[in-house]
């Protein structure tokens, strides 16, 4: 009698703990798949989240750089501007016409006076407005010897972004982006004008705040403009560029990947992220799931053993 009783209560406790590790296999697994809807859901939001964000870095950046190209094309559309250019060699001697300029500079960057230097040269004679040191010596050898000078006659009034690049008009040597033209009435070259603004502009447009991942900007040659002491970094800009749009997102070695490239500047966003970091603490639930139901089955192989 004892025996069949031990058997019958040995027989229950089997049952019990097979309904148990199936009642609560059964509720892991609703919890699990529940979890992974909520885990995909977020890692798209996530995804579309961080392609806002790189539109409006990139929205950023361009309206820096149509800023400054404003201010070059209310010179050019200044007739009074263009004629002193124009007859540059009688009219450099004159502190009048320098005046008459400066205030032209003034007045196209106000009222913020946003920009590190706006300077107009030709080989008679320059004009500049800017926040860091003048030296006119230094500046009359930075213009003799200007780089970008065949290239931007060549562009016949087009506008041309520089690369970043230390200011040459200064002995300083700030690190500036520029956006420049030839100063042209379509039938002469009278010059150059070159606005610049401080690097330190673009380090504040890609800076994240409370959001993981790394911004990259590249020009259109897939050099890194951001971050400028990174380096190695092409192969994500080819990807990209082997895209064939101007924005989207995909996964690359585990890393997912937003961009946006700019019709304006050509410069190309990229807003880079560790998969297993795109949603905070996503893959750490779906584990801790997992391990709480093996946690659960072991107290119940120890209470009805």
């Amino acid at each position: 009698m004892k025996k069949e009783s031990k058997k019958k209560h040995k027989y229950f406790n089997q049952l019990f703990f097979t309904y148990s590790a199936a009642f609560l296999l059964f509720l892991t697994l609703v919890f699990g798949i529940a979890l992974g809807f909520i885990y995909r859901e977020q890692y798209s939001r996530n995804v579309e989240i961080r392609g806002q964000l790189v539109s409006q870095i990139q929205s950023q950046l361009d309206s820096s750089l149509e800023g400054m190209d404003r201010i070059i094309n209310g010179l050019l559309f200044s007739r009074s501007f263009m004629e002193i250019m124009a007859d540059s060699g009688n009219t450099s001697s004159s502190p009048l016409y320098y005046n008459e300029v400066l205030n032209y500079f003034l007045t196209l960057d106000a009222p913020d006076l946003s920009t590190y230097r706006i300077i107009a040269f030709n080989d008679d004679t320059y004009y500049t407005l800017t926040k860091s040191d003048e030296n006119p010596s230094f500046i009359e050898n930075a213009v003799a010897s200007y780089p970008w000078k065949e290239e931007i006659l060549a562009a016949h009034g087009e506008k041309i972004i520089l690369p970043v690049h230390a200011d040459s008009f200064s002995s300083q040597g700030a690190f500036v982006y520029s956006v420049t033209r030839a100063i042209t009435d379509g039938r002469k070259n009278y010059g150059i004008i070159e606005v610049q603004n401080e690097y330190g502009n673009i380090e504040q447009i890609c800076s994240l705040e409370n959001i993981s991942g790394e911004v990259l900007l590249f020009s259109p040659d897939g050099g890194l403009i951001y971050p400028a002491e990174k380096s190695g970094e092409y192969e994500i800009y080819q990807t990209v560029s082997e895209k064939g749009s101007s924005e989207g997102s995909f996964i690359q070695n585990g890393t997912q990947i937003s961009y946006a490239t700019s019709d304006y500047s050509g410069w190309t966003v990229v807003l880079s992220c560790p998969v297993l970091s795109l949603v905070p603490f996503g893959v750490e639930a779906i584990l801790l799931t997992i391990f709480v139901f093996f946690v659960l089955i072991v107290i119940v192989l120890i209470l009805f053993r």
